[in-house]
């Protein structure tokens, strides 16, 4: 949601609200006390006038539009300031097309005389939340006497019962969602308004970007329509037409979204559900017999029996599959990495586009092609014997991250140096194990995709590989890729769970003493060059001990080896400058510098464990 710039916060402090909100804490702390779930209707209307909200509601908006904040601070949907959004509140308030639930947050901290800064910043979160959910005002509430329902929560309750009626037959089901965060798995701050989810795949509230395969959109201004689909690909344009001169067109659309099979709607075709679960069925490997396997929905790391793994994913065609890394790993003997039980291609980009035409549409980044190479796969990856993090102790459950993680460097050293192959993908998916059939591993690596046999030439991708937030500095900068830049990832991915996700799982820590401010946005939310700049600043031994301040208190253990290694990556020149290329030295004499703090580290966690 809203985020508060520097300038914002002194547009803020410098006109305070002091007593300005005083005189309705007490009409909507009644208010408060009085609301129930579903006692507010979408309109606004109450059995009693005298406990609506729509009065005070209107009030607090009034007296908000006309302070100077409101006046000077912009908002974050357009141009204009938050004073002319505030009044088109007003204005849907006082004519009953408002929800309640939406201005609860707001009515909460006004009541709770929270911190002018809180208070303004749920006044932006609100003025982008209704924004969302608020049709214009051009399109009337009825058409021909046929209702139109507003994607409000509403939505969710009494539309709920009809969808479920009338569709009860379809294998997908109609979601919306409110916010960014009911959308999981990618940390950019996007969202859908709608999207269909196969049925039997879960209804909670909380959804994954996984689900979505495609997107179709359309785009209608005035009387100009413009068709979009989204997908792996990138977006395609049907081009713009104007649905009076061209009604047919417009009526073929419409028809068209309404008629979609599942495959062409988003669903995924490739699974089969039955009464006891998902199931795909995949080629053997190397034998090419058909298995059928089960899917278990549940989060991997949360399961303590020994199953397989079951990998979908989207690659290019220019690069070769990571079936192929996965084989050749195992013939030259690596240790660490998983082993293939079975491969099988499920369809591509250009088979999904096959016989349309799509006209030339620039985008900032180039001109989408039709003929996109990409091909959707499925893995089936061997045993492993999953456990959960152990929770006897703080120390218990360091010493385990710790040793997942250098045992994940030892495996990529194996790849490297036995397998003469380059990861280039380091980030979280790591998987804890027991002990390898080898007895040596307790963290694997996954996610070959990106993977590259040293001297088989250029690996067809345009741009620059991995993870945005892991990417090493000189990667960034577009400089070929190393096994010293994998090490500097795996030196990110350490401080990415320290700083960022044990706060997000509240793992040995509360979320509500996490640090305001997040250093780690900026690895991800810029250019590759402000990426870049934004790591070679922190890293820099002036500035690093800003970064470990985020860690939560427990992971105070680590922030020795955290130190240590950005010494060893991350030398001093003669002239003061941070180096952060490749050593000309041969890779094992920075592979085991990198592993032995690990390993003091670990042994002296583990004693603390004994004195403790």
């Amino acid at each position: 949601m809203a985020s508060l710039s520097p300038d914002d916060r002194a547009i803020i402090a410098k006109h305070p609200l002091d007593i300005s909100l005083d005189h309705l804490r007490e009409p909507l702390r009644k208010i408060e006390q009085s609301y129930k779930p579903s006692s507010f209707s979408y309109n606004g209307t109450v059995e009693s006038p005298d406990v609506g909200p729509q009065k005070a509601i209107s009030r607090l908006l009034y007296t908000l539009q006309g302070h100077e904040v409101a006046l000077d601070l912009r908002s974050k949907i357009g141009n204009s300031n938050v004073a002319t959004e505030l009044s088109k509140l007003f204005g849907l308030v006082q004519s009953g097309r408002y929800n309640y639930e939406h201005y609860r947050a707001l009515s909460r901290l006004v009541v709770k005389q929270a911190a002018d800064i809180d208070i303004w910043n749920a006044v932006l979160n609100l003025i982008i939340t209704v924004s969302r959910i608020t049709p214009p005002t051009s399109i009337p509430v009825s058409f021909d006497g046929t209702h139109i329902t507003f994607l409000s929560s509403s939505f969710q309750s009494s539309e709920q019962d009809h969808r479920d009626e009338h569709l009860s037959d379809s294998r997908g089901i109609l979601y919306t969602t409110e916010s960014t965060s009911d959308l999981t798995g990618d940390e950019a701050q996007r969202q859908l308004d709608l999207f269909v989810k196969r049925r039997g795949t879960g209804t909670s509230g909380k959804y994954d970007w996984k689900d979505v395969r495609v997107i179709h959109s359309f785009f209608l201004h005035g009387t100009i329509m413009e068709l979009w689909v989204f997908d792996r690909s990138g977006p395609y344009s049907s081009g713009e037409f104007d649905i009076h001169e061209e009604p047919e067109k417009f009526i073929r659309a419409i028809v068209g979204y309404a008629m979609m099979d599942d495959e062409e709607v988003g669903l995924d075709t490739f699974t089969e559900l039955d009464d006891t679960g998902r199931f795909i069925t995949i080629s053997r490997d190397p034998t090419g017999k058909e298995n059928r396997m089960q899917l278990d929905e549940a989060p991997f790391v949360k399961q303590r029996a020994v199953a397989n793994v079951i990998k979908f994913s989207w690659t290019s065609d220019k690069r070769p599959p990571e079936a192929d890394h996965l084989r050749l790993a195992r013939e030259k003997g690596v240790e660490g990495i998983a082993k293939l039980i079975g491969y099988q291609r499920i369809t591509n980009i250009s088979e999904l586009r096959n016989g349309l035409t799509f006209p030339s549409h620039q985008f900032r980044d180039g001109t989408a092609s039709a003929s996109s190479s990409f091909s959707q796969t499925q893995l089936a990856l061997s045993e492993f014997a999953r456990r959960p993090q152990s929770t006897n102790s703080v120390p218990s459950a360091i010493r385990e991250l710790l040793t997942t993680l250098r045992d994940a460097i030892k495996a990529h050293r194996s790849l490297y140096l036995k397998g003469n192959i380059l990861h280039r993908d380091i980030s979280e998916n790591i998987i804890i194990t027991n002990k390898d059939e080898n007895g040596d591993f307790t963290g694997m690596l996954i996610d070959l995709d990106l993977a590259k046999v040293l001297g088989s030439g250029r690996s067809g991708a345009r741009h620059q590989t991995g993870t945005m937030e892991f990417m090493a500095i000189e990667v960034l900068q577009g400089i070929d890729h190393t096994y010293r830049h994998d090490l500097e990832s795996f030196f990110y991915v350490l401080i990415w769970l320290c700083a960022r996700r044990t706060w997000e799982r509240e793992f040995l820590c509360s979320a509500v003493d996490r640090p305001k401010r997040n250093i780690l946005t900026k690895w991800y939310t810029a250019s590759f060059v402000d990426i870049a700049d934004a790591k070679k600043g922190y890293i820099h031994v002036d500035d690093f001990e800003k970064l470990l301040i985020e860690f939560p208190q427990a992971f105070n253990l680590v922030k020795p080896l955290c130190k240590k290694i950005r010494s060893i990556l991350f030398p001093l020149l003669e002239d003061g400058a941070l180096f952060i290329g490749t050593p000309s030295d041969p890779p094992e004499k920075l592979y085991h510098p990198v592993i032995e703090p690990f390993d003091k580290a670990i042994v002296d966690i583990a004693a603390r464990e004994g004195s403790g």
